[in-house]
């Protein structure tokens, strides 16, 4: 009959029945149908429990359930359906693509005038069983309701014996109803296939207790999982040995980011990443105060000033194959971003508004792997209750009727049990990865520039600030083009540091004195007295730096950094221009969260001084953390759990 209805080409034979389960399939059009030929229920070969297997893991996938039996409601029949009665029990599950189909029992070799007869008494046997089968409180606990769902979604269509005309004329009308019922599986074949697996492993291991809507999603949000870090890190599926080398390396269809079940490239606009950075920022800039808001509006407007040069260099700068943890990947964007950007410069009076726009760029950078991820990871788990990263998703309350509520009951409880942590690994590894392309921008230690090595630098005193530029400032001597006896040609290039606040010098005339400065042992010294040439003795010689800092070590532990307060200021603590605790988070393990063994740093209220301030009470009881933590807020308790399940202790920030 099968062979008939769908031209599928199972091997029938007289002398015995189909052995187990065989499938095939067919594509019509844009639909694929998948053929299950089942073997009879009732086989000497099979025990009841074998067959009462069978008949839910049909009832359990299938849209349409096709029986055929003889033309009376005998006692096979009657035993059949003891059998689906005793599987109900096996596989009891609120999942929305479970048990969705219908029942067509297909009574065979019925003549046109006995067609009304056994359609009656089909369906009063069917009835009556339906009416025996209740639990305690008057509830039906038949196959029919558990099965099914709804006595309506069972059919008795009395056929023809074969060669007459009228069962192929009703083929046609069987297979238009087939074509009209409503697609359980629209998400795929791929996922058609994990929901079989899984009911299959079930009924194999004879799991009645376990939640298959659980099953499907841990496997489901296990298989992304596989891929996340490669997603992270390199923008790719995979990652081959031979590249984890590189900056940046060309990407293959193979290993593109694209769907695991529909394959279908993932991507984002550049234009859209802007945007969302721009709406980011907007929204931090109405929540912060006036202090923060001088930065944020700074951002805001080197954004909007250099749109067009971040779209272009985005553009220029793939996201699949870009290396973002890679020991010199800020030095490769440092070198992209000048070559291809070649009007923002940094120069001797921008040299700060170009250091917001390099970092606003790795931001981009950051954002366009972060929102390609998400729509990946929305596109694998849509199902699931996934909708972003970092915003809320759980399902907007609605009225629902109580079969509904219970499925979203499910969602939700799946939701916080393997969702959300899912969630809370991706965006602790998105963090690390952030962190990798934060720059330090502390003052160069050769010149004035800020500093272009990764923020965590800063935790080894052997590596020095550096702005990764020649530190020789690129102007022209300001005191040569004052004087009127200098021609162009004479006119010779300043000799003082990158980014110093004084007047440009070129230190081989003699525009100023050019003795030592008499400050010369405190900070931010330019070193050389910039009073005019032979000035007064009385008057000790002074460079044009505006403050000198006091230059001794840092009052912190451990910090290499020198004070920035100035010299003649009074002060018991002495502060360098690291405002940041800089102590590693304390919550046991947070390593493990992160990728490349980045360890998160404090991001606490109590500033530099933190380890230290802890100790005082005062302080504590002004609201200051006690402890140091990173602002991840998503630090899973590792520790076994000591009752039955799965361990939800979590560390959250007060």
């Amino acid at each position: 009959m099968l062979n008939h209805l769908l031209g599928c080409k199972f091997d029938i034979s007289g002398a015995r029945c189909t052995d187990g389960v065989w499938l095939t399939a067919r594509i019509v059009g844009d639909i694929l149908y998948v053929i299950l030929d089942f073997e009879g229920l009732g086989s000497f070969e099979r025990s009841s429990q074998e067959d009462a297997l069978l008949s839910v893991f049909n009832a359990s996938i299938s849209n349409c359930t096709m029986f055929r039996c003889e033309n009376h409601f005998d006692q096979d029949i009657a035993r059949m359906f003891e059998r689906f009665q005793k599987g109900v029990q096996f596989l009891r599950d609120d999942n929305e693509k479970l048990f969705k189909g219908r029942l067509l029992i297909v009574v065979k070799d019925i003549a046109t005038t006995d067609t009304k007869q056994v359609m009656s008494e089909f369906s009063k046997k069917i009835t009556s069983f339906c009416r025996e089968s209740k639990d305690k409180n008057g509830k039906s606990e038949s196959f029919v309701m558990q099965m099914y769902k709804d006595s309506t979604n069972i059919y008795i269509e009395p056929y023809p014996p074969l060669m007459h005309d009228s069962f192929f004329k009703k083929f046609l009308v069987l297979q238009r109803q087939i074509e009209s019922l409503p697609i359980i599986h629209g998400d795929g074949g791929a996922a058609f296939l994990r929901h079989m697996k899984a009911i299959m492993a079930r009924l194999t291991m004879k799991d009645w207790n376990s939640n298959l809507s659980e099953q499907i999603v841990k496997s489901t949000v296990e298989r992304v999982q596989q891929y996340t870090e490669c997603v992270i890190n390199f923008g790719t599926l995979a990652i081959s040995k031979t590249f984890e080398s590189l900056e940046r390396f060309n990407v293959n269809e193979d290993i593109e980011v694209a769907g695991l079940t529909k394959k279908e490239k993932i991507d984002v606009k550049n234009s859209d990443v802007i945007n969302s950075l721009l709406q980011k920022l907007e929204h931090v800039c109405s929540q912060s105060n006036e202090l923060s808001n001088i930065v944020v509006i700074e951002q805001i407007n080197q954004l909007k000033q250099w749109k067009k040069g971040f779209e272009k260099i985005l553009d220029n700068i793939p996201n699949g194959g870009l290396n973002l943890v890679h020991n010199n990947i800020l030095k490769f964007l440092h070198k992209e971003f000048e070559r291809q950007i070649p009007k923002c410069k940094r120069g001797h009076s921008t040299h700060r508004q170009w250091f917001i726009a390099f970092q606003l760029f790795l931001k981009l950078i950051c954002l366009r792997r972060e929102l390609i991820l998400e729509k990946w990871i929305a596109n694998e788990l849509h199902g699931f209750g996934f909708q972003t990263l970092r915003g809320n998703n759980n399902a907007q309350e609605q009225k629902i009727d109580t079969t509904e509520k219970r499925a979203k009951r499910s969602q939700d409880e799946v939701m916080t049990k393997f969702v959300k942590p899912f969630i809370n690994t991706v965006l602790n590894q998105l963090q690390a990865t952030e962190t990798l392309l934060v720059m330090c921008g502390a003052k160069c230690k050769h010149c004035y520039f800020l500093c272009l090595l990764q923020q965590s630098h800063q935790q080894s005193s052997e590596v020095e600030h550096n702005c990764l530029g020649s530190h020789q400032c690129d102007q022209v001597c300001s005191r040569c083009q004052q004087s009127e006896a200098e021609t162009k040609e004479n006119i010779l290039p300043c000799k003082l540091q990158s980014g110093h606040e004084t007047l440009h010098d070129c230190r081989e005339k003699n525009h100023t004195c050019d003795k030592d400065c008499s400050l010369k042992q405190y900070g931010n010294c330019d070193g050389k007295c910039g009073l005019k040439f032979s000035h007064s003795n009385e008057i000790d010689c002074m460079c044009n730096s505006l403050i000198h800092y006091c230059n001794e070590n840092c009052s912190l532990p451990g910090c290499p950094n020198k004070c920035e307060i100035n010299y003649s200021k009074e002060h018991i603590r002495h502060e360098c221009s690291e405002k940041r605790c800089t102590k590693h988070c304390e919550i046991p393990e947070c390593v493990k969260n992160f990728v490349c063994n980045v360890e998160a740093t404090c991001d606490c209220n109590g500033g530099h001084f933190h380890d230290m301030d802890i100790k005082d009470k005062k302080k504590i009881e002004s609201g200051m953390i006690p402890f140091h933590c990173c602002n991840s807020e998503r630090h899973p308790c590792l520790h076994e759990c000591q009752e039955n399940g799965n361990c939800k202790v979590e560390y959250t920030r007060v």
